[in-house]
């Protein structure tokens, strides 16, 4: 039996030695395992690779997944990992599971501190004081300092009040390293003039933001448009020049929204928000259920011919209210605007 040749021992015409300057791509190490490149998508959300987290070994994960009925079992294979070492992708989304696991996901979010992308789907609370963990977790957002991609959805609010909305909401003012956020609440309790007040402070905060998304439906009540009179002015909206990209979706489940003593001011603030952000490319608009008149659309149209990079337009009306006069100052306000490449627009209109 032979013994394996040393690299320092005499070559023989038998006996390949590698070159160091070439690619060492065939060099195999006898003591560690190396590194297997996921390429496949479906793979982090593999059983068999999840089960695999407390090998022995040095472990780089491009993305870890934390969904579904075992979302706890992961969690606490995260925890008790002593190889992780980096991670730039996290998703956390719990169906199927009768836990929150909020408790886990704060140890969890502390232990991998290299996330460059994060989606945060909060479906439940096991009890109202888990507050803590929301004060947690938002404390442990703002350290994130490698964060750029910020997912956050809350699907079901039954057992979620505003305080938690704004307790999240809040934190992500500390997140000056953002570039994309994606903001979805699905069913919101009634929130105050507050939250628009920390909207605006959030806004001039994330000053590198690119990528804004916000959709909200409203569970209960009419919302009611007076308070963006008395809690801000015009002058005070945000500017972000680098915002590109603006997904937008509001809807007034179940009633219609109240226009107020001074119209709906709600428009008005839009289109001066939207006018801001100068280097805006792509804006996405879709309204369900919010009355929307010929004045309001004269107002968002004058803002579109100001956009000179805007070049992708989507927007939809739901049961908005939508007649001829507001379908013809649209289509001549398209003719306003000639640096558009793309242009979808589409109305549904429900009749009795």
């Amino acid at each position: 039996m032979q013994n394996d040749t040393p690299f320092d021992q005499s070559c023989s015409d038998q006996v390949s030695i590698p070159c160091l300057t070439h690619s060492s791509d065939g060099l195999q190490s006898q003591s560690k395992i190396q590194p297997i490149p996921i390429i496949r998508k479906s793979l982090p959300n593999s059983s068999n690779i999840r089960a695999r987290l407390r090998v022995n070994a040095y472990k780089n994960f491009s993305k870890i997944s934390a969904a579904g009925p075992q979302t706890l079992q992961v969690l606490q294979k995260i925890k008790e990992s002593s190889s992780l070492k980096m991670t730039y992708k996290f998703e956390f989304d719990p169906y199927f599971c009768d836990e929150s696991c909020l408790t886990e996901l704060n140890i969890v979010l502390k232990k991998i501190k290299t996330i460059k992308q994060l989606s945060l789907i909060i479906r439940r609370l096991n009890h109202f004081n888990e507050l803590n963990n929301i004060k947690a977790i938002s404390l442990t957002l703002s350290k994130l300092l490698r964060l750029r991609k910020l997912r956050i959805e809350l699907p079901s609010t039954s057992n979620i009040a505003e305080i938690h909305i704004f307790t999240i909401y809040k934190s992500l003012k500390k997140c000056f390293t953002l570039t994309s956020l994606e903001w979805i609440i699905v069913e919101s309790p009634l929130l105050s003039g507050e939250y628009f007040q920390i909207f605006l402070l959030l806004m001039k905060r994330l000053q590198k933001l690119e990528s804004y998304k916000d959709y909200m439906t409203i569970k209960n009540g009419i919302p009611n448009a007076e308070y963006y009179f008395n809690c801000a002015k015009l002058d005070d909206l945000p500017k972000i020049p680098q915002l590109k990209n603006l997904d937008v979706m509001y809807s007034a489940s179940k009633e219609w929204s109240n226009m107020g003593e001074h119209g709906d001011l709600a428009n008005e603030f839009l289109a001066q928000f939207l006018s801001n952000h100068t280097g805006l490319e792509s804006y996405k608009l879709k309204l369900i259920k919010t009355p929307f008149q010929s004045q309001d659309m004269l107002i968002l149209s004058k803002c579109f011919v100001s956009l000179i990079h805007l070049r992708h337009f989507d927007i939809e009306f739901l049961n908005c209210g939508i007649g001829d006069l507001e379908l013809a100052i649209f289509v001549y306000s398209l003719s306003q605007i000639p640096q558009l490449k793309y242009v979808r627009f589409k109305i549904i209109q429900f009749k009795d």
